[in-house]
């Protein structure tokens, strides 16, 4: 391995351990007891369930946060990034048509594989907290304007 892949590696997972430890820290922080800039604003209840979702959001955040690390990795050891590249320079286009293709096909396949865990926040763990107002056609069609 080169010394540009260890680097890339290292930066990869302390990302991913800076993000579990932010969350960590922000769940830990969190009170029970409506603060008085709130009062007026939410009531006991509804600032209970907030607090819930945050949790809720960040535990799903590491999990979402080590598959991506792992597909990630999974694919870099396997050769697959090495693999893609060949596939798509042997199309014969030119090398600005050839990193498109790379860079869009990458970012194709991550939106494919976050697909199932933005459909789960969305439609159930949004739902779970009352916080969702995404219709499946809404969710469609911000996903085609995204893309």
């Amino acid at each position: 391995m080169n010394v540009y892949a260890l680097i890339i590696i290292v930066a990869l997972v302390g990302d991913y351990l800076l993000s579990i430890l932010t969350n960590l820290l922000n769940v830990r922080s969190l009170g029970t007891t409506l603060p008085a800039e709130f009062v007026g604003v939410l009531d006991q209840e509804q600032y209970s369930r907030t607090q819930r979702y945050t949790t809720t959001g960040a535990y799903f955040g590491i999990v979402r946060g080590t598959v991506d690390l792992c597909i990630l990795l999974t694919f870099w050891f396997a050769g697959g990034f090495a693999w893609f590249d060949h596939t798509v320079r042997g199309l014969g286009y030119g090398p600005v048509i050839t990193g498109l293709l790379f860079i869009g096909g990458l970012s194709f396949a991550s939106t494919m594989l976050g697909l199932p865990f933005r459909l789960y926040s969305t439609f159930v763990i949004e739902e779970r907290y009352g916080f969702n107002r995404t219709t499946p056609r809404t969710f469609v069609v911000d996903l085609l304007k995204g893309t």
